[in-house]
This record gives structure tokens, sequence and C-alpha cells, in this order.
């Protein structure tokens, strides 16, 4: 039989169907792909020499997408995603249906934070999808030599271990949106964190280690990028467990 933490999981996946949670796992990295799309066709100069490698643009175009969407959209996208997924019980108070059901609390908590987690990661693949995909518009300027297809695995390897050191990024977001019924209070907290990350980030003293910057790190000159994919993936796991364990403890939401 199915635990408790799976069917409060298979809930979870079916509350996401129509909603636009769903709809941003698309719309997120398609806005990325096809902003940076349009500056390469638009702008006056050519973005790379015309007698470039073809696999050359194509890590070229990749790196700029991938660039954009760690840096900009990636921590917007967690935020907004998981201040979505807590408004599906907040409103309402649906929380007070939930808790009255014979399933451990903590399986609601675990079954959101990993609702989202596969929702960063879905963004991901869509991502990687669709920088062939749109990219192939390129063709459109014969001054970008660009032919064949990029290193799917090599984009695909850059953004798991964009995904490892987001770990953390990911839990903290969750537990705002699941601890603060403000829709308001969890999105402005991200969004200021993700403005700080723009300082921080700078810093190579900091900038590693601060939860918004951290996905970052595997794209930068960074010494040790594992060493923060650790560090993040380790955090994660014990504030989760934490956060769970404080879940359970709650005797009643406002």
């Amino acid at each position: 039989m199915m635990s408790p933490y799976g069917r409060a999981l298979q809930a979870e996946i079916l509350k996401l169907r129509n909603t636009l949670a769903l709809r941003l796992t698309l719309i997120a990295p398609l806005v990325v792909v096809g902003l940076v799309t349009v500056q390469w066709l638009m702008q006056g100069r050519s973005p790379v020499p015309s007698d470039a490698l073809p696999a050359r643009v194509w890590a070229d175009f990749a790196g700029a997408v991938l660039g954009i969407f760690v840096i900009l959209m990636l921590p917007l996208y967690v935020t907004l995603q998981s201040a979505l997924l807590a408004q599906l019980e907040h409103q309402d108070r649906q929380w007070k249906h939930l808790l009255a059901l014979p399933l451990p609390r903590s399986s609601y908590f675990v079954a959101k934070l990993m609702a989202l987690a596969l929702l960063v990661a879905l963004s991901m693949l869509v991502l990687t999808v669709l920088i062939p995909v749109v990219g192939s518009l390129l063709h459109l300027r014969a001054s970008i030599p660009i032919a064949g297809w990029p290193d799917l695995i090599d984009i695909a390897r850059s953004l798991g271990r964009v995904y490892l050191c987001a770990a953390l990024l990911i839990v903290l977001q969750a537990c705002i949106a699941l601890y603060w019924k403000s829709f308001t209070v969890a999105v402005s907290i991200g969004m200021s964190a993700t403005v700080m990350g723009f300082i921080i980030g700078q810093s190579s003293e900091f900038g590693p280690w601060f939860p918004w910057t951290m996905p970052i790190q595997p794209l930068t000159r960074h010494p040790a990028p594992e060493q923060v994919m650790l560090i993040s993936s380790l955090a994660a796991v014990l504030m989760a467990i934490l956060a769970a364990y404080e879940f359970e403890r709650r005797e009643f939401f406002d």
C-alpha cells in the first residue's frame, strides 16, 4: 500500500492540474529562451564571429540562456511557485480540512516541498528541450553560423548542478510560503532576497553561500562548485527535517 507521504504527494500532483503553477513550467523557460533568441536576431552586431564553429555558437547561446535563467528567472520562479502551491491551502482555510484527515501532518509539508522540487526540475527539463527548438530560429540570421544541435548532455549536466545548488533555496521558499498565509509576504521576501542577490552575488566571499545566489556558482569560476552543491543539499535536507518536525507540532493555522 502507498505510504501516507506518497498519498499526500499524489493528491498534491492532482491539485496541480490546470493551474497557473503547472503552466509556469513552460512559460518561464520559454520567456528566457525567446528573449535571448530575439536579442541575437535583432542586435546590430553579430553575437558570434562569422567563422565560429557551430558547436561554439550553440555553447555561447546555451550559456546566455542558462545565465539569464539562473540569475534572474530561477529565484523568482521558485518564489512564485512556492507561493502558488501554498495558496492552494491558505485560501478558504483548507488547512483545517486537511489536518482533520488521518494522515501525519508532516506528510502535507513533505508533499508541498516535493511538488515544488518537481516543478523546478520540470522547468529545467523544459528549458533543455527549448534551447535547440527555439534556438533553431537563429538560422534566420545568415551571419550566425549555426548548424546541428547543441550538446544536450552538457546542458543537462550544468542544470543538474544548478538544481543541487538551488536545493536550499527551494526548501527556504517552501517554508516561507507555508508558514505565512499571506501571498504578498511570501512573494515580497523572495523578490527582496533576489534583489539582494544582485549585490551579494558579486562578492566572492559571501556570494557562494547566500541561498539565492548559490545556484549561480556552477556557471561561474568558483574554485569548488561541488562544495556549494554539497553544502546546499545537506543544509536543505536538515532544514526540511526540522521544518517537517515543526509542522507536525503545530496545533492550528490562522
